[in-house]
């Protein structure tokens, strides 16, 4: 769901770029950051929603609700970074779909190499905040979590996310001006 809301700013973004709403933007009294905390509200309503949707269809409704959660939304920066360096970088939606869908791929190699790789070798994928909110939601999910490995590794995946938002920034600002 996070690469979806991801997809859902980033197109947002692009579409606005196409439209010349950005341009409109600029003169208008909305900050940018305003500007970009809206487009960003509606995937994270969404994100929300379909969370409860799947523990209902998966069957595990019976989890804890909080923790879930508490690392879904620290999670959800990881669709803000997603969906802004999509937006910087494409000129139009095709463009958009493209490199979104090649990011999506290195992203989910952290989810795979977590699931398949053996333990020993599990430290291949710590690069990504994805593998970290994975764990932990494994971890709510068989019911081994509790709320210290909770704060932990939602706290390492808002550090990585944060840390490749920093290192991103200047495209994203470069991008999106």
């Amino acid at each position: 769901m996070l690469i979806i809301s991801g997809f859902i700013i980033g197109l947002n973004i692009v579409n606005d770029k196409e439209e010349g709403t950005d341009n409109a933007i600029k003169v208008s009294p909305v900050s940018k950051s305003d500007y970009f905390i809206g487009k960003s509200i509606y995937p994270l309503l969404v994100t929300l929603f379909y969370t409860i949707i799947a523990l209902l269809v998966l069957k595990l409704i019976h989890v804890n609700i909080l923790q879930t959660y508490t690392v879904v939304l620290v999670s959800f920066g990881i669709s803000l970074v997603f969906g802004l360096i999509q937006g910087a970088i494409a000129k139009n939606e095709n463009e958009a779909i493209g490199f979104g869908k090649m990011l999506s791929m290195v992203v989910l190699l952290s989810i795979l190499g977590g699931t398949l790789l053996p333990d020993k070798w599990q430290w291949a994928v710590w690069w990504s905040p994805l593998y970290w909110a994975y764990d932990i939601l494994d971890e709510i999910f068989t019911e081994t979590a509790n709320w210290r490995g909770v704060v932990w590794e939602s706290a390492v995946t808002a550090g990585l996310t944060g840390i490749y938002f920093l290192l991103l920034r200047k495209k994203i600002v470069k991008g999106l001006s």
